[in-house]
């Protein structure tokens, strides 16, 4: 309650934000219950040197904003995350609507607010601040709809006896080098908790893996299975 809150449009600029220190942490998106992984976030966090301190689930639900009634309603604004979420209720209810992705809900009810004919895909703090109506709450198409976002800083969180660990690293081009790595989890009773690919954008076919698991980077276990992969990768990172 004491935090001073400090709004930033791109994601990457988030991020910069607290690596050039001039805000402490930052909060980012990193996985949605229904539409998975925000890729960008994974992007930027292979070029980082901040570190994950700690993790808030939300439950997320979109409302419609708009100044002007359902029908006259022929642009609709959001970031790309809530307009896939919102996929079949824009398909049934606004199926002639133009759908403009954005860096984000806020802006997408800034834009809303400077036009007549549009809507945002937003919050209902959205509304309040820019002065738009509430034509449709909760237009989510899963109503179980959950959003997990990290937070960034400089240091690495203390033990509390409940942690997790987020890696990333890419693997030798060897057979069983994928099997070789999970292997020394399961040897030290580790539990993944999450596994994911993206490509690493520098070689073609070349994979950078995520994994989460359970326990503290402090862990006797922790470090020993660390030391026990990095000899099957070509990059390793504990975030």
């Amino acid at each position: 309650s004491n935090a001073d809150f400090v709004p930033i449009k791109r994601l990457a600029d988030v991020i910069e934000e607290v690596e050039k220190q001039r805000v402490d942490f930052a909060v980012v998106p990193i996985e949605n219950s229904n539409e998975g992984s925000v890729n960008t976030t994974l992007d930027e966090l292979v070029d980082t040197n901040l570190k994950v301190l700690n993790e808030i689930t939300m439950r997320i639900s979109h409302c419609l904003l708009s100044k002007t009634k359902l029908e006259n309603i022929k642009v609709v604004y959001s970031h790309h995350q809530a307009i896939s979420q919102c996929s079949n209720w824009l398909h049934k209810n606004l199926p002639d609507a133009e759908i403009f992705p954005v860096n984000s809900t806020a802006q997408a009810a800034q834009l809303a607010s400077k036009n007549s004919k549009a809507a945002a895909i937003s919050s209902e703090v959205a509304a309040q601040i820019y002065n738009l109506n509430i034509l449709v709450k909760s237009i989510e198409d899963s109503k179980d709809n959950w959003t997990r976002f990290f937070v960034l800083g400089h240091d690495i969180s203390s033990k509390t006896g409940k942690d997790k660990t987020s890696i990333i690293f890419t693997i030798k081009d060897k057979v069983n080098t994928l099997y070789n790595i999970l292997s020394e989890f399961s040897k030290n009773k580790i539990n993944l908790t999450k596994i994911e690919s993206r490509p690493t954008k520098k070689k073609v076919w070349q994979y950078i893996f995520f994994i989460d698991f359970e326990g503290h980077v402090s862990d006797k276990k922790v470090i020993d299975t660390l030391e026990k992969i990095k000899e099957h990768c070509i990059f390793l990172k504990v975030l």
